[in-house]
């Protein structure tokens, strides 16, 4: 061929001309193209013949190293009068479609390139080149095609790492048990050879450091590491794996720990001789088939066991006796996993007992496993506890700079109290420091009458900022502001059900219209917004399971926190405090009698006013009770007297209630008999 000063070409799109010559020339570039019509051998059936010097290729390379090439010498026995259009059929993996082309005189190297970036392996295949009068392809000439049989060799290690290992509370021994076969491409094609290996992690062990190319690797997860692991942990390791001659190369192996465990229970206090529902957070309860086999609390068998999420289990208890309780999840390793105390009082009789008190109390928190409670007095910088002590009420005060409210942990462990500089964390018994974590930029700003609430899942609420939601986890310290980035005008006022699953949420205590209610299950962490229009509350009680509240003393509240209608008014007095009896059967109100609010000073004395919510419509008058002193202030001797409110709390068995005011804490028993309407 005579050449004309063609040089590389680069191929074109599958089934364009490469070029057309009409005299002396051989095409610039190849053209992959699926297939051409027409005869073979020869087409027009000239003298003009192509052969190319080897009808084999061979590429080779190092995988992750330089892209292998080869190359083909075709020549043309004379100079070629007329078109001339190349094209070539690739069939089979590992080469790169564009293969260019250099021209000199009746000879041309066509040039072969492996794809990058392919595994170590060997790719074969056949590539025609074919010569032809038309850009159709239709009149082969020059003896086309031409048959290459190419074969691209990425020498290397060829393993297949094993799928990420899955350790739930079912799996068993043999299953933290696996293996890679090990495999190489060893460079000339050959096969014989040794790899040597070592581990990345003291969970994976391995059970040979050396081999044959072929043959298998055990390896085995140890189970006093994988113990060691955090729970719900997703951890990897890798085998490092070297042979001469090849590059070294790491298999990953991928672990997720999903045993079972329990971080908390909703509520970790019961009362003795009763049945209840127990709330048990945790996770991987959604990696068992029998949740009900794995929950274990020696000594009980529970009734049902039901999987709300992978985090949440409701669990049905009979009548237990007082005591201690372990609550734990089990797993087929007999690995010991994190568990949660359960306790079981009896039911506490207490006396009527009025303990005075001088400073207005922000919310009453009940610790029913001790039988005492705790308040934020905001305006005197005090945290104020109200307990027995031999026999008798006893108020002790702590003084916290910038206090904003008390809580108690799910757990009953700590207090949670939050200020105007961070969160600060005290123990309950002795109200010792027991981790704070001081954060201005976490200044809480919390004003609701409830207490900081904190739900199963270990999480404290609570608003920073300009009024954006936000959590406290007590276990990990961890801090979250609400990505929503919602604004509580003059709140947020909490309401939360004592087995910590049910939140209740006013946006706001002003501004029209008015914003909607929100409430939230702790198992999915959605908020919802109630039925109805919007509102707002200032104190919302809630019973044990969150299916009964009752907002600002007189609005009952159903399961998804719709209203089923206001108390009945009572003539003569005006309800102050609100509660709601753990069962949810009950409603009762501290009421003022109206005398209360003027001058000069009433004799008349507080009473509570008893209403059946067990129903599904307006709750009916049962009755009253006396109580025979006041909480708080009632006279109008001063600007803010009228607006102090008092606090309240009713005692896990639903026999007593308490009430507090800037005067006095009452415990106030609740008789059996009622005084007719």
């Amino acid at each position: 061929m005579a050449g004309d000063g063609a040089g590389p070409g680069a191929m074109p799109r599958p089934g364009g001309p490469v070029n057309s010559f009409r005299a002396a020339a051989w095409a610039a570039a190849v053209v992959v193209v699926a297939g051409c019509g027409g005869g073979g051998g020869g087409g027009s059936g000239d003298a003009f013949t192509i052969t190319l010097q080897s009808a084999t290729a061979v590429l080779e390379g190092s995988q992750g190293g330089v892209v292998p090439t080869a190359s083909l010498l075709a020549t043309a026995n004379r100079d070629y009068a007329g078109n001339l259009f190349v094209a070539a059929i690739l069939d089979g993996p590992g080469l790169d479609p564009v293969i260019p082309v250099i021209i000199t005189g009746r000879q041309a190297t066509i040039q072969l390139q492996a794809l990058p970036g392919l595994a170590a392996g060997t790719y074969s295949g056949r590539l025609q080149l074919l010569a032809c009068a038309d850009v159709g392809c239709t009149q082969k000439i020059g003896g086309t095609p031409l048959d290459v049989n190419y074969t691209v060799r990425i020498t290397g290690f060829s393993v297949t790492p094993p799928p990420s290992l899955e350790i739930t509370p079912d799996t068993a021994a043999p299953a933290l048990a696996g293996s890679v076969n090990v495999a190489a491409v060893l460079p000339g094609g050959g096969s014989a050879g040794t790899w040597t290996a070592s581990e990345s992690s003291p969970w994976l062990v391995l059970a040979a450091a050396s081999g044959p190319f072929g043959s298998p690797l055990g390896f085995q997860v140890d189970p006093a590491a994988l113990a060691a692991l955090p729970d719900n942990a997703e951890a990897e390791a890798s085998i490092a794996l070297s042979s001469p001659g090849l590059a070294p190369v790491n298999v990953p192996i991928r672990l997720r720990k999903r045993l079972g465990t329990v971080s908390g229970l909703g509520p970790y206090v019961l009362v003795a001789g009763q049945p209840a529902e127990l709330w048990v957070r945790g996770a991987g309860y959604s990696a068992t088939t029998s949740p009900q086999a794995r929950l274990l609390i020696p000594g009980v068998t529970p009734g049902a066991v039901t999987t709300v999420s992978d985090t949440a289990l409701r669990v049905s208890l009979p009548p237990l006796a007082a005591g201690e309780y372990t609550v734990a999840f089990t797993n087929a390793l007999a690995l010991t996993t994190p568990s949660r105390r359960l306790v079981v009082i009896d039911p506490r009789t207490y006396d009527a007992a009025a303990i005075p008190n001088g400073v207005i109390l922000d919310g009453l928190v009940a610790d029913h496993e001790r039988g005492q409670f705790f308040s934020a007095a905001r305006a005197a910088g005090q945290i104020v506890r109200f307990r027995r002590v031999a026999g008798a009420w006893q108020r002790d005060t702590l003084s916290v700079s910038g206090l904003v409210d008390v809580g108690l942990a799910a757990d009953g462990s700590r207090l949670v109290v939050t200020t105007t500089t961070g969160i600060l964390v005290l123990d309950p018994v002795t109200l010792a420091d027991a981790g704070s974590s001081p954060n201005a930029a976490f200044a809480t700003q919390t004003i609701g009458t409830e207490g900081v609430p904190v739900t199963n899942d270990g999480r404290a609420w609570f608003s920073v900022g300009l009024r954006s939601l936000a959590t406290y986890d007590v276990g990990s310290g961890a801090l979250t502001v609400d990505a929503n980035q919602r604004s509580y005008q003059d709140g947020p006022w909490f309401g939360m059900s004592r087995n910590g699953e049910r939140l209740v949420i006013s946006q706001q205590a002003c501004c029209t219209p008015a914003a909607p209610l929100l409430y939230l299950n702790a198992s999915d962490g959605v908020f919802r917004q109630a039925p109805g229009e919007g509102g707002f509350f200032v104190n919302a009680h809630l019973s044990d399971d969150g299916q009964r509240a009752l907002i600002n003393q007189i609005d009952v509240r159903g399961p998804s926190f719709q209203s089923l209608g206001l108390l009945p008014a009572t003539a003569g007095f005006q309800a102050v405090a609100g509660a709601v009896s753990p069962d949810g059967d009950r409603c009762y109100t501290l009421s003022y009698p109206d005398s209360a609010f003027g001058l000069p000073a009433s004799p008349d004395l507080p009473k509570v006013f008893v209403y059946d919510c067990a129903g599904a419509g307006v709750p009916p008058l049962l009755g009253s009770f006396g109580v025979p002193a006041y909480p708080g202030c009632w006279e109008l001797t001063g600007p803010s007297c009228n607006s102090v409110r008092p606090v309240r709390a009713i005692a896990a068995d639903g026999g007593t209630l308490f009430f507090a005011g800037n005067r006095n804490f009452l415990v106030v028993p609740i008789p059996a008999a009622l005084d007719p309407i």
